[in-house]
């Protein structure tokens, strides 16, 4: 009875545990997802505007792509939204790496916060305030005041769930078998390193299971040798998070994202046989303080991958260029339904896509009405998803975290969207078809209408300088004087027999399609201009500069 009441009772005292256990990491996951939501909040138009103003290359990528993850506590929210401004086209592939490379580093930030305030202080109670702090100012707050509270009310929580492993986590790791591995063999260094990778893929962070080590390693469950290989599995198993990204990410996003994969990887296989120097020099520079050892540690061998990820970010770049290729229409290759949870990235991808959309509709209409082929029905297809997919992204992304510029910049877009889908429409009814026999008037008319589509195709492509409105608008305003003389010399014409009704009517249709092809482009311009400030524009300036620096090299 005894042996089966202990057994009872130890049974019990091990479910007791887990839930504890459970509960803890769970306070803890919620505290980093309410914090790094938060902080995304507050920082992701600066961070943004950061990325297109300083960013030249993968070594200024990767300094500010540390500084982002410091900011938001998370490197997955800080590679989501460089694959959401890499898929916009905001960034080019090399410096994208290079801030995926600065971001492994920054994460690392989150195990000295841990290793400082959570683990094994006695002024842990003192913090706690900042839970209450933070939840009142979510409930009373508005705008950055309702986002600093949930700073506050997430570092509160994650504390709570630190306080609530710390208790438990060695008779866990003693009951998981964990405490029987040394670390010091091959065999017992990958086990570790395995469950670490399965712990920070099923939590989805790294920073859970590295808390779980350090707690253990405070209470004696296991030995630094032992959490060294667990952490490196850790920071190799968040980057599971871009397996399941990958497949729903325009290409230009998936390359990033199989570049964090790599670096993940590539940082963890230079870890293992550097493990025992850096266990060395991380123990002697802190003094015995194994947790801020232990940080240390995860610091050096992400900080030597991100080094290296550096260092080869441009070849890397064009290697996965030929592994990871384009697909789908070239229309669609700006618009990324993630957006890397950045509003304005989705706004910015949209801005791209419209006028991506406008150049190829406003040619192929130039050149039907000077006597070229219909567009084929593939090229009317690809504008027509485009511009539903552009439709999707806008209601995904809505207009939360959009200021009132924002705002009027995405229903520029949309407004610019709909003169599109009218040209669109016009190329499959060929209301810009020709009509036989013109004479000079119309070609006159039609020379005009064509410099002017030609004029606003080449701003368009590149949208640098002033915004051909100005001019537009008076190409408008002359297409309607052209087109009442146009139509009187040809009732004229046709009244004394020189030119037969057929040949008269298609002349006026045909002139009125090139009216509403003119009055549509000086609007999609207009609006597109809108679509775009001032800065927007320098920034456009400095994304080519860099991209034709990153080919060059």
């Amino acid at each position: 009875m005894g042996y089966l009441r202990g057994m009872i009772e130890g049974t019990a005292a091990s479910w007791s545990n887990a839930a504890q256990a459970a509960g803890g990491v769970g306070s803890f996951l919620l505290g980093m997802s309410l914090m790094t939501e938060s902080l995304r909040r507050l920082s992701s138009e600066a961070l943004r505007s950061m990325l297109m103003r300083k960013v030249a290359g993968p070594w200024t990528g990767s300094v500010l792509g540390m500084g982002m993850t410091v900011a938001m506590q998370a490197s997955s929210a800080t590679i989501l939204a460089t694959m959401g401004f890499a898929a916009a086209g905001m960034v080019t592939l090399p410096t994208a790496i290079g801030v995926v490379a600065g971001a492994t580093v920054g994460t690392t930030s989150t195990s000295w916060l841990v290793a400082l305030t959570g683990v094994g202080k006695a002024w842990f109670p003192w913090f706690m305030p900042v839970l209450l702090v933070g939840a009142l100012a979510r409930l009373i707050g508005r705008g950055r005041i309702f986002d600093f509270g949930g700073f506050l009310a997430g570092f509160g929580l994650l504390l709570a769930g630190l306080n609530l492993l710390r208790p438990v986590t060695a008779p866990l790791v003693g009951t998981l078998g964990l405490m029987d591995q040394s670390g010091t063999t091959l065999t017992s260094e990958l086990v570790l390193l395995l469950a670490g990778a399965i712990g920070a893929m099923v939590m989805q962070s790294s920073a859970a299971p590295i808390a779980i080590a350090m707690s253990a390693l405070i209470d004696g469950g296991v030995s630094f040798r032992a959490a060294a290989p667990f952490v490196v599995g850790a920071s190799v198993g968040t980057t599971s998070t871009a397996l399941m990204i990958i497949p729903f990410a325009r290409a230009a996003g998936a390359r990033v994202g199989v570049a964090w994969i790599c670096l993940g990887v590539l940082a963890g296989i230079m870890a293992l046989p550097l493990l025992p120097i850096l266990e060395s020099l991380s123990q002697n520079w802190m003094g015995g303080n194994e947790p801020l050892a232990l940080a240390l540690f995860h610091t050096s061998f992400t900080a030597c991958g991100a080094v290296v990820g550096a260092a080869i970010a441009r070849p890397l770049a064009r290697l996965l260029g030929m592994v990871v290729p384009d697909r789908g229409p070239v229309l669609l290759r700006n618009i990324d339904e993630i957006g890397g949870g950045v509003p304005s990235v989705v706004l910015e991808g949209m801005r791209r896509g419209v006028a991506a959309m406008g150049a190829v509709a406003l040619r192929a209409a130039e050149s039907r009405m000077r006597g070229g082929a219909q567009p084929p029905a593939a090229i009317l297809e690809d504008l027509r998803n485009a511009g539903r997919s552009l439709r999707v992204a806008a209601t995904t992304a809505g207009t939360e975290g959009l200021d009132s510029q924002d705002m009027e910049r995405q229903v520029a877009s949309l407004q610019a969207l709909e003169h599109v889908k009218a040209i669109r429409r016009m190329l499959q009814r060929d209301d810009l078809k020709p009509p036989p026999d013109p004479h000079s008037t119309f070609l006159d008319f039609m020379e005009r209408a064509s410099a002017g589509a030609l004029g606003a195709v080449a701003w368009l492509e590149s949208p640098k300088g002033e915004a051909p409105s100005a001019s537009m608008r008076k190409l408008v305003r002359e297409a309607g004087r052209r087109r009442q003389a146009a139509r009187l010399n040809t009732l004229q014409a046709t009244g004394d027999g020189k030119v037969s009704v057929e040949n008269a009517k298609a002349h006026l249709d045909a002139m009125r399609a090139i009216d509403t092809l003119v009055e549509h482009t000086w609007r999609l311009v207009s609006d597109l201009d809108v679509a775009i400030t001032a800065r927007d524009t320098d920034d456009d300036a400095a994304i080519a500069d860099a991209a034709i620096a990153d080919e060059t090299n």
